[in-house]
């Protein structure tokens, strides 16, 4: 008999039925969803430990990179040396050096405090079209203050990125537990090795702000040849390539950090000089 038949009891009875069966579906398949995520936290938790621990990471207010860049692109091979200093949550002081450019300098200072973000190129000839001095792409920001801290320490106490799932890649002895993680509007995919829990790469979308390609592509992070810096595991070899695109760039970073390091706040108020050197941050 149709349900539209029924008496009103029973009809009442049946929609209750039903409405009760759609709930345990709905709460069965949310179960697995609910694991999953309970297990990407609990890995994102040993991962965060075997990196020096939170309370560790926590307590770093500033970081110092200084490398080398090996970058090996289509067009030629050259080798840039740089100094990354970031004040957290919004200060950053960039500098890089590629003597095989004609614009060999580039520096960036942010200071949120300020709203200020300026990006420095030199030297720049009479025939050059790029400005010496210019404001920052919209890219730099999330790209300085946010993925690069993200990348290095994994978190920090003003960025922490939300672990959302879990999944293995990988086949025998090479399996891999991959935790999704969210930053904000960013998708980062850490890639942990199963004995010391670290990240070997990670996966994220990358914004590079070149006219003629896509928006958005994603860049592959690989870490290396890790060693302790006052208790937390730093890799000394970072190698960025990008992914799904026309052309093959590959930039093998080999690095050395400092942590809460002492630096002059005036450096945060105005762009780097065309004479700005390596180590000009110091106090």
């Amino acid at each position: 008999m149709p349900v539209a038949k029924l008496p009103h009891m029973s009809r009442c009875l049946v929609c209750l039925f039903v409405t009760l069966l759609c709930a345990a579906t709905a709460l069965a398949d949310d179960k697995p969803v609910d694991a999953n995520r309970e297990r990407a936290e609990m890995l994102w938790e040993e991962a965060i430990e075997a990196k020096g621990g939170r309370t560790r990471l926590h307590s770093i207010e500033s970081f110092v990179i200084s490398s080398t860049i090996d970058v090996n692109a289509p067009s030629k091979r050259v080798d840039v040396i740089a100094e990354h200093l970031y004040v957290m949550p919004g200060k950053a002081w960039i500098w890089e050096y590629t003597a095989a450019f004609d614009v060999s300098l580039e520096g960036t200072v942010i200071n949120m405090d300020r709203d200020f973000c300026r990006v420095t190129l030199w030297p720049v000839g009479p025939m050059h079209s790029v400005p010496p001095l210019s404001l920052c792409v919209p890219t730099i920001l999330p790209q300085r203050l946010i993925k690069d801290p993200v990348i290095y320490l994994m978190e920090t106490k003003w960025v922490r990125p939300t672990p959302v799932s879990t999944r293995i890649e990988g086949k025998g002895k090479k399996q891999q537990d991959v935790v999704q993680t969210q930053v904000g509007q960013l998708r980062v995919d850490f890639y942990l090795d199963r004995k010391t829990h670290l990240p070997t790469k990670l996966i994220t979308d990358q914004n590079y702000g070149e006219p003629g390609l896509p928006t958005r592509m994603d860049q592959m992070i690989t870490f290396e040849d890790y060693t302790d810096v006052d208790g937390i595991q730093m890799p000394r070899r970072v190698i960025r390539e990008p992914l799904r695109i026309s052309f093959v760039r590959r930039d093998t970073e080999r690095a050395k950090y400092s942590f809460n390091v002492a630096y002059k706040e005036e450096i945060f108020n105005f762009p780097v000089t065309k004479k700005a050197k390596a180590g000009d941050w110091k106090q």
